[in-house]
This record gives C-alpha cells, structure tokens and sequence, in this order.
C-alpha cells in the first residue's frame, strides 16, 4: 500500500492512495491520514474491494486526514445499503482514494 503524486494543480498535490481497511471499523466514519500531506483540502473519489461501498463523510477533513463510512448490500431487495458494525475488521480489503491538498 502506499501514496503516489499524480500532480501539481494550482499549486496543490494531487495523491492517490492505496491502504488497508481498518481493523476495528468505528460506526459512523473512520479517518485516514494521507501521510505525503500537512492538509488534505478535497478527496475526489474513494473505492473499496471485498463488495463494500466506501463514502467520504463531506467536509471531515482534520489535518492530513480524511474520514469515510463503509457500507455493505444487505442482500434484501430493495432495501438501502447498511453501514459497517462497529468492531468489524476490514484488514482484508483494500481502499483506494484521490485526494488533493497542501
């Protein structure tokens, strides 16, 4: 896992990350620290393997950090996606986000 400048726009980094789940999920979000940033100003788009669908919680930015919920089918017709239990381990998937800042 790891970070990858993509670029320079208007004088801000774009970088795209790649990291694992966490181990324990927290209900109602979880952050994550873009370790190449002092400040992360916007998250473009965020993915996840294993069938989950991540979301970036809008305008939880703290620092170098980014905060997501994590959603799964629960498999009745219909219904909307569930968020993640707390204390659910997500080590196994691996996310993947775009993000831009200082």
């Amino acid at each position: 896992m790891g970070e990858e400048k993509v670029t320079t726009i208007a004088g801000k980094t774009m970088i795209k990350a790649t990291f694992y789940g966490p181990s324990s999920y927290t209900t109602g979000g979880v952050y994550q620290r873009i370790a190449k940033l002092k400040d992360v100003d916007v998250a473009l788009g965020i993915s996840m393997s294993g069938g989950y669908v991540p979301q970036i919680v809008p305008d939880a930015y703290t620092g170098n950090a980014l905060k997501y919920k994590v959603f799964y089918a629960s498999g009745a017709s219909g219904k909307p996606l569930v968020e993640v239990k707390s204390g659910t381990a997500l080590t196994g998937q691996t996310v993947e986000t775009t993000v831009i800042g200082d």
